[in-house]
């Protein structure tokens, strides 16, 4: 799905995401060990999409569904938040219950602006 050529805005995105306790949208990379919060608001090639589940929530993506990763995201079903948790669902699904027990304390996954997944890493 592209969502730039369907209008979809950073600004928009950060709406989507506002109220998410575990999805931030920031411009460009986040480096190690910094927050997102700390993060320069400048020039950047792109903009991102973090979703940062515990090993429990990511568990319960992995015996849900889209809607079950929506609602952890905090974001509605449709536009770039549905995009995002369908990305979430399919990543957690795709990563097996094994792959997640492997995590100390669970995953991040990163979406581009286009909401293409763009990885997965084990925090």
């Amino acid at each position: 799905m592209d969502l730039a050529s369907q209008g979809y805005t950073y600004e928009e995105a950060v709406e989507a995401f506002k109220d998410s306790p575990v999805a931030t949208v920031v411009r460009g990379e986040i480096p190690e060990g910094k927050a997102p919060e700390a993060m320069p608001r400048g020039v950047s090639l792109g903009w991102y999409v973090y979703v940062k589940l515990n090993k429990s929530q990511a568990k319960a993506v992995n015996a849900g569904s889209a809607a079950t990763a929506a609602g952890l995201i905090g974001a509605i079903t449709g536009g770039i938040g549905g995009a995002v948790a369908a990305g979430v669902y399919a990543s957690v699904v795709s990563m097996g219950a094994d792959k997640i027990n492997k995590c100390k304390k669970g995953v991040e996954f990163k979406f581009t602006y286009l909401a293409k997944f763009k990885g997965a890493k084990c925090y």
